[in-house]
């Protein structure tokens, strides 16, 4: 009898744990009582993107935002868009903790057309190369609710009126061109790695690859020099799959049949 108590115990706690929709995951990196708390919020309607900074050193109510952080978890990496799309929301506030010798944290908060606050929420980018380099977190709901208390008491109405009307799904004209936009500061990164990879390549040959295959697989006249790979294959590629190319003199485009030289 014993052990199916503990049994109905433990599937009682797990379903209190997935009712309130919480997910297992990792604790974030602990700051000090004596970091800075900063506060943003969205100060312009979607699609743009200016902030209005609140507070850079929040005096008063600092144990809800550090009961909130200590509460959250990071419990996978996302991309923002993706998880603003799968949330139907968009960002409602920033919190970060910082200050000298403290590796900033951020925690950026999501409102759904609904008005109630996302559980789900993401952090400054970890990997600068890749649409999912954003760390996802989970918040505790309760520790939300108090934070959410603090923002209608505190932060100015002309902001939260202009959090209220970011409607995600009158903001798809927005989505496609933010998606642009994204795609191509990734492909400016991406290129960025491959020319560091081909100047390398550079320093021991002496000459530029005839390809970016020479990146990788050696070129049979260069077995002597060559100190590859230099680059994995999967890096060569654009967010669409298609591989990018390179100039007679180096340099790493998406298409030589698209450069233009200047006299």
């Amino acid at each position: 009898m014993k052990a199916i108590r503990i049994i109905v115990f433990v599937i009682f706690i797990a379903a209190a744990i997935f009712a309130s929709g919480c997910k297992k995951g990792d604790k974030l990196p602990a700051v000090p009582d004596t970091a800075k708390i900063q506060i943003n919020v969205p100060a312009e309607t979607y699609p743009g993107t200016k902030t209005q900074l609140i507070t850079s050193d929040l005096a008063q109510d600092r144990e809800i935002f550090y009961k909130f952080y200590k509460k959250a978890r990071k419990v996978g990496m996302c991309s923002p868009a993706g998880l603003e799309e799968n949330e139907e929301a968009f960002e409602v506030m920033s919190v970060s903790f910082w200050g000298k010798g403290i590796n900033r944290q951020t925690l950026r908060i999501l409102r759904k057309d609904s008005g109630e606050w996302s559980t789900a929420g993401y952090g400054h980018v970890e990997i600068y190369d890749l649409p999912e380099g954003f760390p996802e977190y989970s918040y505790s709901k309760r520790a939300l609710n108090k934070l959410k208390k603090w923002y209608e008491k505190n932060v100015p109405a002309q902001y939260q009126e202009i959090a209220k009307s970011n409607n995600f799904k009158d903001s798809m004209e927005y989505r496609l061109r933010r998606k642009e936009v994204r795609e191509q500061n990734i492909k400016r990164r991406q290129i960025a790695i491959i020319q560091t990879a081909v100047d390398a390549f550079y320093l021991n040959c002496g000459i530029y690859p005839s390809s970016l295959n020479d990146l990788i697989v050696c070129p049979v006249d260069l077995e002597d020099k060559w100190a590859g790979p230099y680059i994995k294959q999967r890096q060569l590629l654009d967010p669409s799959g298609k591989m990018y190319d390179i100039t007679p003199d180096g340099r790493v485009v998406e298409d030589t049949n698209e450069v233009t030289d200047i006299e």
